[in-house]
């Protein structure tokens, strides 16, 4: 998935699964890498390097405030958030507490246009004790989430 910074539309952001988060300021002429592979994988809730991505979205009011989404594989799964344009990436403190009920394994990221606060997190994982995935929702950019479970019928 890729996503251009709306402040300036030759910066434009790419997430490769296996290969980490790339970055162009040139329209694509040339393309860096965000962040180091680590020698060792150690996963906490602060990263530099996110090793297989799938999700990226750039704040339309602030062009370095980035949300990224990781599932499926790797050992940064979850839901990020960098506020130095991609040089370094944290849980916030609501995906913290909502993972351990549900799943880190974040695989669709839909950020509502007309408030880039309010946000909604899916995964193919079902969730914590083997309940099937539904999807979290948060208003204030990942400090709080609320969980909706899928439908009874599913």
């Amino acid at each position: 998935m890729f996503d251009v910074d709306p402040c300036n539309p030759a910066t434009l952001y790419l997430s490769i699964d296996q290969s980490g988060m790339w970055k162009t300021t040139d329209a694509g002429a040339t393309w860096t890498r965000l962040g180091s592979p680590p020698a060792m994988p150690n996963f906490t809730t602060s990263v530099s390097y996110l090793d297989s991505p799938i999700g990226i979205r750039v704040d339309p009011a602030d062009s370095k405030h980035l949300y990224a989404t990781q599932g499926v594989r790797g050992t940064t799964l979850g839901f990020w958030v960098s506020e130095d344009a991609g040089q370094t990436w944290n849980w916030p403190a609501g995906f913290v507490s909502i993972a351990k009920t549900a799943t880190n394994d974040v695989t669709s990221l839909a950020v509502d246009p007309a408030d880039f606060k309010h946000l909604l997190l899916s995964s193919h994982s079902p969730w914590a004790g083997n309940t099937p995935a539904g999807v979290l929702e948060s208003t204030d950019g990942g400090l709080t989430f609320v969980a909706h479970p899928p439908p009874a019928a599913w």
